[in-house]
């Protein structure tokens, strides 16, 4: 019946309406604003409407009469098909009522809402009721949300007026993928302009620039301001603020850094020379408690003077030849005390007197190398170096003086006789006009040599110094690809100035890697390798070469080489250990070295395996073996294989054992042995375990350096750490299950000095460009799906004191290629943001992934940095 009467109420309007007896109308109430007019709304919006129905003629005029209005929604382009019925009443007299529509039901569509109404006191004149009928269009339309801001948090949440300042913002977005953030820091008044970050996943935490100490002062209260924008809404501003306290007073112990003897191979009629050398983070004068150890025993101890100067190792103690006997094991032990703290006794390496000695031979041949000339825009590098007949290590002592006034000095750890001694000057330091000489004296622990000087005059590179000439670069035409490509750089100078040479290898016209020579001799040839790992069959190679006298650079010259086969064998063996790198406790392991390769296409005669828990070590042989380990935590796996060329080559694998029976999460940290001072690294609990139907909800991390002084604590799977102190630092993680279960676990990281100076850097202007912060994000945290987008955000501060140019972020990772960021400039002193973003396809396997961060500008050296992300289904 309902259909019928939709069907024909059309027909009623179009031919009674005249003498219909009743009137029906309807509008729209926009807050007292009416309207007939269609209108949009969004699905779940209401909408006020208010209709009106009234008899107006007919033979009962004047009577009570029943009015019955039914209302509909229907489709827009079909009108007999009823989407909802809304209400169906019968009501005395003449009607007049609002009513409200609510879309929550309704798809996406065009629609209309009808109004029918009927006279049930008054009919035609051939039967049935007066009707009548009123509609109004409408649309649903698709919601739209904008984003919902989580949280603002301010790191550290109690900071010291000796914390810097950093900020996180999250939000959700109910319709959007991504969100970028506006954010600001406020002391009062608005300190920084409104800033934005890049676009990244919704409800993913998000670093933001920060406020560096030196802005801050005590008590003042620091306000970070957050709101996230999808490209089309903007959430609310979010804020929350710390307040700035004083700095507890407190003493750093000092770190005892070096402990050696020399000379290291003494004779028995040879005086033993100890040395320490330490570092003080609040400068104090430092003094060393030393002990000698003879065979095991102590046989000689005591405490040095206090020393202010600690740039470099400190003679403290020496023990006469009197008392050594030939075959005598000699340790000389340090710990650094600065009045309040002390630091962790080091003991030296073991070193044994031997016999028949005929007596010290003193190092020979001490050479200062400076430029004669350099150009004021360059860092100043000079080297020491010396040798030794009886191969006692040497140990150098460098002073810089700037027209005759000394003016700094550093120290080597002992060196091979031969090795050179870098001691470099930044250019901040120099002036047009300046004199610098570079002063060494050597000791082999017994005697002492030198000093010998070499002086270096600053000039504005404008002067009448002649240029070098014939810069020439050699390479072969064709190397194996099992083979280093080899190239040598060679140019003179007529002035008779050192020389020093800057390569960059390219692969296929894009950048691979680069590297440089200290200062040598003009005519002297300066070899540079680049590795086989790096090539492939079908590379074109080039090396490129550049060449200065410190005042005019000359190049570069390139010369190319092709990378051919060697008919599929390799120059030398190699060693694949495939087996498990976690296992359980006390059950049976596997592990394979099929996998190993021979030399020229030869065959692998023998494997050989050692397997080291702790200080227990046991060896097998053969191409598999089967060990159960009984003992938790680190073990290792090292396999040595030998060809029928007799050349051997070794493989490790590091394994964990844990407990198979344990009711709670067992925690494991992946982390290096060893890093430099100053470089970040990775340490992780991703392999970590949870019982059967739990999982890990929460990682924390607790660091403490030697003195078991905590230094630092973390909260996450990975972390990213950097100390500028050597010291041993233990990491231990504790990780709780979702039963609240708790386990811990430790691993100690040894942060020492660096070994050697960066060529490449000191060749041009070291640390210019320096990588503030490396952030690897997919769609949670540092993971990322295949066939998902892995974000990688990179700060880098400009620390020249002029704009740089063209800089670009590179991220290469072999197994994807290379992905670029856009090109920026930077201002002298500021840091600047770079956002790559990286497709991971969806056949991509999963696992560990560890690319190289790239950073590059317009006559700058490369920066490399290694980060870390893991691909999960």
């Amino acid at each position: 019946m309902k259909k019928l009467l939709l069907s024909m109420f059309f027909l009623f309007v179009l031919t009674l309406s005249l003498a219909s007896a009743i009137t029906v109308s309807m509008v729209w109430d926009d807050n007292g604003v009416y309207g007939t007019d269609p209108i949009n709304l969004e699905q779940g919006e209401t909408a006020q409407y208010i209709v009106d129905a009234y008899t107006t003629a007919g033979p009962n005029a004047g009577y009570d009469h029943l009015i019955g209005v039914d209302l509909y929604v229907l489709e827009a382009d079909d009108l007999t098909q009823i989407v909802q019925v809304i209400s169906q009443e019968t009501h005395l007299y003449s009607l007049g009522y609002a009513n409200t529509l609510d879309t929550s039901s309704l798809p996406v569509g065009d629609y209309t809402l009808a109004a029918i109404a009927t006279d049930y006191d008054d009919t035609y004149p051939n039967g049935g009721n007066r009707q009548d009928t009123a509609i109004l269009n409408f649309s649903v339309l698709m919601p739209t949300y904008a984003p919902v801001m989580q949280e603002v948090v301010i790191n550290p949440a109690n900071p010291t007026i000796a914390d810097n300042l950093t900020g996180t913002c999250i939000a959700t977005d109910a319709d959007s993928t991504n969100v970028m953030y506006e954010y600001q820091w406020v002391q009062v008044i608005p300190i920084s302009a409104v800033e934005t970050t890049s676009y990244y996943p919704q409800n993913t935490v998000v670093p933001v620039n920060g406020i560096d100490s030196s802005q801050t002062s005590l008590n003042q209260v620091w306000e970070l301001r957050c709101r996230a924008f999808d490209g089309a809404l903007y959430s609310s501003w979010m804020s929350t603020s710390v307040t700035i306290a004083d700095l507890p007073p407190q003493n750093n112990a000092p770190v005892t850094l070096f402990s050696f003897i020399l000379p290291n191979t003494p004779g028995d009629d040879d005086m033993l020379s100890g040395y320490c050398s330490a570092f003080d983070a609040d400068a104090d004068a430092v003094a060393f408690n030393w002990a000698w150890y003879q065979n095991g025993a102590v046989v000689s101890q005591g405490i040095s003077n206090y020393f202010t100067d600690l740039s470099g190792p400190i003679q403290v103690s020496n023990y006469s030849e009197t008392f050594t006997n030939v075959g005598d094991d000699f340790i000389f032990a340090c710990q650094a005390y600065d009045g309040q703290d002390a630091g962790a006794w080091l003991n030296s390496s073991n070193v044994t007197i031997s016999g028949g000695s005929t007596g010290n031979v003193a190092p020979v041949n001490l050479t200062v190398s400076v430029p004669s000339q350099l150009n004021s825009t360059q860092d100043l590098l000079g080297t020491c170096v010396a040798d030794d007949a009886d191969g006692d290590l040497l140990y150098y002592n460098a002073r810089w003086y700037l027209n005759g006034a000394f003016f700094s000095g550093t120290s080597s750890i002992p060196l091979a006789p031969g090795v050179a001694f870098s001691a470099s000057m930044p250019a901040s330091y120099t002036s047009v006009g300046d004199v610098w000489t570079l002063s060494c004296d050597v000791t082999d622990g017994q005697v002492t040599v030198g000093p010998v000087s070499g002086s270096t005059l600053i000039v504005d590179g404008t002067g009448n110094n002649n240029a070098p000439v014939n810069l020439t670069v050699s390479v072969p035409p064709q190397v194996n690809d099992a083979q280093n490509v080899i190239a040598t750089c060679v140019a003179d100078d007529v002035d008779g100035d050192l020389l020093h040479y800057g390569v960059e290898w390219y692969q296929n016209g894009v950048y691979l890697i680069g590297s440089s020579s200290g200062w040598i001799a003009s005519g002297v040839d300066f070899t540079a390798t680049l590795s086989s790992a790096f090539t492939s069959v079908g590379d074109n190679i080039t090396i490129s070469c550049e060449v200065t006298d410190g005042q005019d650079i000359v190049g570069p010259v390139n010369a190319s080489t092709s990378i051919v086969s060697n008919g599929g064998c390799l120059t030398n063996p190699v060693a694949i250990i495939a087996g498990p790198t976690t296992v359980d406790a006390n059950t049976l392991a596997s592990f394979d070295a099929s996998g190993s390769v021979a030399s020229n296409c030869g065959t692998i005669v023998s494997y050989d395996w050692n397997v080291t828990c702790g200080l227990q070590s046991v060896v097998f042989s053969g191409v598999t073996f089967n060990y159960t380990f009984a003992t938790l935590g680190d073990c290792s796996v090292e396999l040595t294989v030998t060809d029928d060329s007799n050349l051997t080559a070794s493989d490790v694998l590091n394994v964990t054992v844990v407990n198979p029976f344990a009711q709670g999460p067992t925690a494991i940290i992946k982390a290096p042995q060893f890093v430099n001072k100053g470089e970040e690294f990775v340490v992780h609990g991703f392999d970590s375990i949870a019982p059967a139907g739990e999982e890990i909800v929460s990682y924390q991390w607790v660091v403490t350096n030697s003195l078991g002084v905590v230094v630092a604590t973390y909260s996450g799977k990975m972390q990213y750490p950097l100390f500028d102190v050597a010291d041993q630092y233990t990491f231990t993680l504790t990780v709780e299950d979702t039963s609240g279960d708790l386990d811990s676990a430790s691993k100690i990281v040894t942060v020492k000095e660096p070994e050697a100076a960066d060529e490449d850097d000191t060749f041009k202007i070291k640390d210019k460009l320096q990588v503030s912060s490396i952030h690897l994000e997919g769609s949670a945290f540092e993971q990322v799906s295949p066939d998902g987008l892995l974000y990688v955000s990179v700060v880098v501060k400009n620390n020249f004191d002029e704009r740089v140019d063209d800089v670009q972020v590179t991220f290469l990772l072999p197994e994807l290629g290379r992905f670029k960021s856009s090109t920026s400039s930077i201002s002298s002193g500021d840091s600047k943001r770079f956002t790559v973003l990286v497709d991971i396809p969806y056949d991509f396997e999963e696992g560990y992934y560890y690319p190289e961060i790239i950073v590059d500008a317009d006559q700058v050296d490369k920066r490399v940095k290694i980060s870390y992300f893991e691909v999960v289904n």
